[in-house]
């Protein structure tokens, strides 16, 4: 059993192109797990981001419920829905 740092460094799935590099406003760029079959001889990684920050989505998952801009902002203001954790 390889510990986490142990499987991000295995030569093995190194050579094999098996790892990503992904990037988000919070961590930066990171290396990922990936996939572990070839799919017309390629990963398909290029396709890949990194994950969402809070909230991220917030305004648009509203919309699409049927909220107005101005009934988003008031949930926002409110403290309903949030971009960042609380303090």
């Amino acid at each position: 059993v390889q510990s986490a740092p142990e499987w991000l460094a295995d030569p093995h799935l190194e050579a094999r192109g098996y790892f990503t590099l992904l990037e988000t406003p919070d961590a930066g760029r990171y290396q990922s797990d990936g996939l572990p079959m070839l799919i017309d001889g390629a990963r398909g990684y290029e396709d890949w981001t990194g994950a969402p920050t809070l909230g991220a989505h917030n305004a648009e998952t509203l919309r699409l419920a049927g909220y107005t801009d101005g009934e988003i902002a008031d949930l926002a203001v409110r403290g309903i829905i949030v971009d960042r954790p609380p303090q």
